[in-house]
């Protein structure tokens, strides 16, 4: 039976193979998407009863995340890797004390201008790689980052020249570790240090308030690579993201 978005919930394959529903992705793909639950170890067989289920219910994605070793169970499958996830963190002991010039604690009412800037400035993302999820890609990170600014974020940071916006660093707080969300700066201001500065200002916001600071981005990235090691990050761990995507709907 096909799944509407609004219906859509958990679905437990066997006790160690979960699937978790993922409504914000509904909206934008047009059918019910799901991620592989963290921790789940697949194989061939598994991989094999994800496709049948998939199709059956009428899943319009399915994602997987598995470390970069375990890629091997999806060849012959018709899962799709569309991109390298590295993880960096670094301590926040010693981290800068002031925010910089130029950057202030994002406001609701910024939400908008995030959300344009975020629209125009990722290319490199599994929503924008991926030719079956690419149509929806930038309506995904303008709601993203709409919803950060309207209250999702813990805290926001945009930097900015006079009263434009030029940039945005959202940041969620998981238990002792402040996670960047999502992070951009518009393309007429790229090169300038803006990018720099709002990484500076969540390293000296969350200074005292988490042990840690991580981020996660692609491997194909090598300016934000770049940019996060000069700043102390380093990698913790890497893996890759697998798309399956049974509906005709989205091939067409």
């Amino acid at each position: 039976m096909v799944m509407t978005v609004l219906e859509q919930e958990a679905v437990t394959l066997r006790p160690d193979l979960r699937l978790v529903a993922q409504p914000f992705d509904s909206v934008f793909l047009g059918g019910p998407v799901y991620r592989l639950a963290a921790g789940t170890t697949l194989d061939h067989d598994d991989v094999r009863r994800l496709e049948v289920w998939a199709e059956e219910a009428g899943a319009a994605l399915v994602v997987a995340r598995v470390a970069s070793t375990g890629g091997a169970v999806f060849v012959g499958s018709r899962f799709r890797r569309v991109e390298m996830l590295i993880t960096l963190e670094r301590s926040l002991a010693g981290a800068p004390v002031s925010m910089p010039a130029g950057v202030r604690l994002s406001e609701p009412e910024d939400a908008e201008a995030c959300a344009a800037i975020a629209a125009a400035s990722f290319t490199d993302d599994r929503y924008h790689v991926d030719p079956n999820t690419a149509h929806a890609a930038d309506a995904i990170k303008a709601a993203w980052a709409r919803n950060d600014v309207q209250g999702r974020a813990d805290t926001g940071f945009v930097a900015v020249s006079g009263r434009e916006i030029i940039g945005f660093n959202l940041c969620l707080l998981e238990g002792d570790v402040a996670l960047i969300d999502l992070i951009a700066t518009a393309s007429a201001w790229r090169g300038r240090g803006f990018g720099r500065a709002l990484v500076r200002a969540a390293l000296a916001h969350y200074r005292g308030k988490a042990r840690a600071m991580r981020v996660g981005t692609q491997a194909t990235n090598a300016a934000s690579l770049a940019l996060y090691r000069t700043e102390g990050f380093a990698e913790v761990a890497r893996a890759d993201i697998w798309h399956l995507t049974p509906s005709t709907a989205l091939r067409t």
